[in-house]
């Protein structure tokens, strides 16, 4: 091994280290942002997300075409004087107006009513061509013989709408005579999908029951105009009842009871007529569907509304929707799927709700949301209150292949998740939002991405009885609170349980883990008191190395000192230009011969030499700047007596009268070469100047190769003694100079 290759190893060594650490640590850094912490990205491209794209086409024009709706049906409103229905025309769009009778409004007499605007087709089907607008007390109540088929004109020139203010729609179908609801767009001959000029809806501001009805593609915008909606009918403008109304002389008790929230009744004893017939007010919806409605199904500011068997589908906001001001509700049956964001949502201001039985599945975003935080946190201009919401359950549910979470409980109180199975998905359950005193009892978890579990955000939840089948992490719990007995884990990869931040007063109890991976329980990352951890079974866990192990050991914060030394050294080890060279050139009592002749003449001489046969001129042109010699052992001539410091040596007589003019082998530099009897007593023995430093960085000479003559011994020339032998081997293998900073380089 040549010198130079031994002077180079050791730095090629710690810049291979260096790159090694650089790349470690780029890794590193990939795998933490791009595996372990990004969430589930949905795909531009798939239904959902462009059925999501669609609803907001054309935001300010849609938000408009709202507020004229709640415009139109107000000034409809206003001739409620009349006993008898009527048409108003606001702002030019044609609304019959059902007002308030004892007797339903049937089919026959909605056609008789609206004989040119519901128009029969040759299909069978009929066209509807004008707002239906069911007043108070006034019910339509539909029980066809035959099935029926309702289609509501909607496209650029308008749509039409059926809606209740204080009245009650009845969709009385049948499984032999179901009744179907849709938009349709004349232009085109099929349902209106374009959402920007507005779409047809239904709307029940009072009381909706729905049977064996089917509902299609309609909607726009908000939850009320979103395509099947059941709302709260406290916003009723003010009608002007009658004197006769108000004193009990009318035959119309039902009229009386609907029309005001503040019912005027005669003293004495009430009329049996006031008592209502079906003895509830709550909406009814069961044995129906709704495909391809903005909002699926929307229901808000109802008591007690039922929603059984239904199947929701293909909803370009949200499927069900339970938004405010709704308390025991009951949701049984209820599927609810491929819509474009959420399937299932609770809103705060809804308690009470008790969903059974719900199948929710390949939802755009989350599958069930429960949301129970306070509307405010301190005085609001609406003096809304400050208490959670909550007191709802859902049970012997599955919720699959959404798009991010299974089931996610997103603050609120007293809220029971409990005998579901949830699987695919980023998580499977998620409890966040400080939610207070949430049970999750007996519910299964398959195949989610990350998390089967997952409980943050200052949370206090327990955890009885649960199964996490083929998790990365089984239960994950961060800042919060939960007490753990009694699960399961199967199939985890990474940990069965993971603790993160503040987790102080948490429990793991009689715990059955199986699965592999680091650890079954991770506590490496709590910061302030452990968790107490009681009882567990890991004999069915099996220690492996993987990721997060790696990514552990590369995130420790010596790794990262180390990695951060690795890249200065590799800075600092960057070869120079070059190579590492001897800044010297070659060493006069190496050269063969001896040391070489000296240069006699004036300095006007060795500036222009004589040129012989023996010293050619050199080329013209510019050249490349000679290479310093770097000098190997040679072979010296014949051994020379070495003469004693009592003998001088004698210049010849001559050497002024007719020198010998020779050109050294290094081109002289710039500055001349000095007289200097400095080195072995040789008067005018020429020294060259030492470099200048851009000649350190000159290719270094090829190493001797193995068949070139080995070098002879070296022997002291003429006029020197041994120990300026001993000095010139000493400067064969030099010690590479310290790179020096050079002004003007």
């Amino acid at each position: 091994m040549s010198a130079d290759l031994r002077r180079t190893t050791p730095r090629r060594v710690i810049s291979v280290l260096a790159g090694l650490g650089v790349v470690a640590g780029m890794v590193t850094a990939v795998g933490v942002s791009g595996v372990i912490a990004q969430p589930l990205a949905a795909d531009p491209k798939t239904e959902p997300a462009q059925a999501s794209k669609a609803a907001r086409v054309a935001p300010q024009r849609q938000a408009e075409l709202v507020a004229d709706e709640d415009r139109r049906v107000t000034r409809a409103l206003l001739k409620q004087k009349l006993t008898k229905p009527y048409r108003a025309q606001p702002d030019g769009q044609m609304t019959l107006v059902l007002t308030a009778r004892r007797k339903p409004y049937s089919w026959d007499d909605l056609r008789q009513l609206s004989a040119e605007n519901l128009v029969p087709q040759a299909d069978g089907s009929f066209l509807l061509r004008e707002h239906i607008l069911v007043g108070p007390g006034a019910t339509l109540s539909i029980s066809p013989r035959r099935p029926l088929k309702l289609r509501m004109s909607s496209g650029p020139e308008g749509f039409t709408s059926i809606v209740t203010e204080g009245g009650r729609i009845r969709l009385n179908g049948t499984a032999t005579a179901p009744i179907s609801i849709s938009s349709w767009d004349e232009t085109q001959g099929k349902p209106d999908l374009k959402l920007s000029d507005g779409r047809a809806y239904v709307r029940a501001s009072g009381q909706m029951v729905v049977t064996n009805s089917k509902f299609g593609r309609l909607g726009f915008w908000s939850g009320r105009t979103g395509g099947v909606a059941v709302v709260s009918a406290s916003t009723l403008p003010t009608t002007g009842l009658t004197g006769s109304a108000a004193t009990g002389v009318t035959d119309e008790p039902v009229a009386k009871r609907a029309a005001s929230h503040t019912d005027v009744l005669p003293a004495g004893k009430l009329p049996a007529t006031l008592l209502d017939e079906s003895g509830s007010y709550a909406s009814s919806i069961r044995d129906s569907s709704m495909t391809g409605n903005a909002f699926g199904l929307f229901i808000s500011g109802s008591s007690g509304p039922q929603v059984s068997d239904t199947v929701i589908s293909k909803s370009l906001v949200d499927g069900l929707v339970l938004h405010r001001n709704v308390d025991a509700a009951t949701i049984t049956g209820v599927t609810v799927q491929e819509s474009a964001l959420d399937g299932v949502v609770i809103n705060r201001n809804v308690e009470g709700t008790v969903m059974t039985r719900l199948d929710v599945r390949r939802n755009g975003r989350d599958g069930v949301v429960i949301t129970g935080s306070p509307l405010a946190d301190g005085p609001s201009p609406s003096g809304a209150s400050t208490r959670p919401f909550g007191n709802n359950v859902l049970s012997t549910s599955k919720s699959s292949d959404n798009g991010r979470i299974g089931v996610h409980v997103a603050g609120g109180a007293a809220l029971t998740v409990l005998g579901n199975t949830v699987s695919g998905g980023h998580s499977g359950i998620v409890v966040s939002d400080a939610a207070q005193d949430v049970q999750l009892n007996s519910n299964t978890v398959k195949d989610s991405l990350v998390n089967g579990i997952q409980v943050r955000d200052d949370s206090t939840v327990e955890l009885t009885s649960n199964n996490v089948i083929g998790a990365a992490t089984g239960v994950h719990v961060r800042d919060a609170v939960a007490k753990l007995r009694d699960n399961s884990t199967s199939g985890v990869t990474l940990h069965a349980f993971t603790f993160v931040g503040a987790v102080a007063g948490s429990v793991a109890d009689g715990n059955q883990l199986r699965g592999s991976g680091t650890s079954a329980i991770d506590t490496v990352r709590v910061s302030g008191d452990q968790p107490e951890l009681l009882g567990t079974d890991d004999s069915g866990w099996s220690r492996t190395v993987t990721k997060d192990s790696l990514l552990g050991i590369l995130l420790h914060p010596l790794t990262m000192v180390w990695i951060g030394v690795g890249v200065l050294l590799l800075s600092m080890s960057r070869p120079r230009r070059g190579g590492t060279r001897t800044p010297y050139p070659a060493d006069p009592l190496l050269v063969r011969g001896g040391p070489r002749k000296p240069i006699a003449g004036s300095p006007q001489e060795r500036e222009n030499p004589v040129h012989t046969n023996e010293n050619p001129p050199e080329p013209a042109g510019p050249q490349p700047h000679p290479r310093p010699v770097r000098t190997t052992r040679v072979n010296a001539p014949a051994k020379v007596s070495l003469p004693t410091r009592a003998t001088p040596q004698v210049r010849p007589a001559d050497d002024h009268a007719a020198p010998r003019r020779t050109v050294p082998t290094l081109q002289p530099r710039r500055n001349q070469t000095r007289q200097t009897n400095g080195f072995g007593d040789h008067p005018g023995y020429a020294e060259p100047e030492p470099p200048v430093a851009a000649e350190w960085h000159q290719p270094v000479s090829r190493p001797r190769r193995p068949n070139e003559e080995q070098p002879g011994e070296l022997t002291p020339a003429a006029g020197h003694t041994m120990i300026d032998l001993a000095i010139a081997e000493s400067r064969q293998n030099p010690e590479p100079p310290r790179r020096r900073r050079v002004v003007g380089r």
